[in-house]
């Protein structure tokens, strides 16, 4: 956990100006806007399932609470920074040599330029941490950055409901897809 909190650390050290996916047009804005738009994505990904209105509208709902949540502590959204991550980081992309005691983070194909809050989200939920995990992660991870983020906290408590909801519905599409 100490060794993948400095190795994340050191990625989001990264700064950029504008989010979205590398080699497409991304986008300037504030964090703000990068969530707004990363919940439009689950809305209109949520909408495809016509089919269940119920999962829809559950969807909907959660997302409403989430957008609530995050106007609630605006301040913590407006910075126009961004960083890359690599949004699946699961067991499978993190490679740890016994011999060095070093890791490798593989398997790209998701990175963006976003908030380092949303990929330390996606990783407590693919990694499955539990609170002192997350904990001891974080203490790791903030003592490594060179610039405090007073909000990372608070945007990490709105996204740890998103990166669920998005786990939920990538899920419910392979699910759909294996029926067709």
């Amino acid at each position: 956990i100490e060794r993948l909190a400095i190795a994340l650390a050191n990625l989001h050290s990264i700064k950029l100006n504008k989010y979205g996916k590398p080699l497409a047009e991304r986008k300037g804005g504030s964090r703000m806007d990068y969530f707004h738009d990363g919940v439009e994505t689950l809305r209109t990904l949520a909408s495809s399932f016509t089919d269940h209105n119920d999962v829809t509208s559950l969807v909907n709902q959660s997302l409403d609470r989430m957008e609530n949540q995050a106007h609630e502590m605006n301040e913590a959204f407006l910075d126009t920074n961004f960083t890359l991550i690599h949004f699946d980081l699961n067991k499978g992309n993190i490679l740890y040599s016994k011999k060095e005691g070093d890791l490798a983070i593989v398997d790209w194909e998701q990175a963006s330029a976003g908030d380092n809050a949303m990929d330390i989200a996606k990783c407590f939920l693919k990694l499955n941490f539990n609170e002192e995990q997350k904990r001891l992660f974080l203490h790791e991870y903030q003592a490594e950055q060179t610039e405090k983020d007073i909000y990372l906290d608070a945007r990490l408590k709105v996204y740890e409901h998103f990166v669920l909801i998005n786990s939920v519905l990538w899920r419910l599409g392979v699910l759909r897809n294996r029926q067709e």
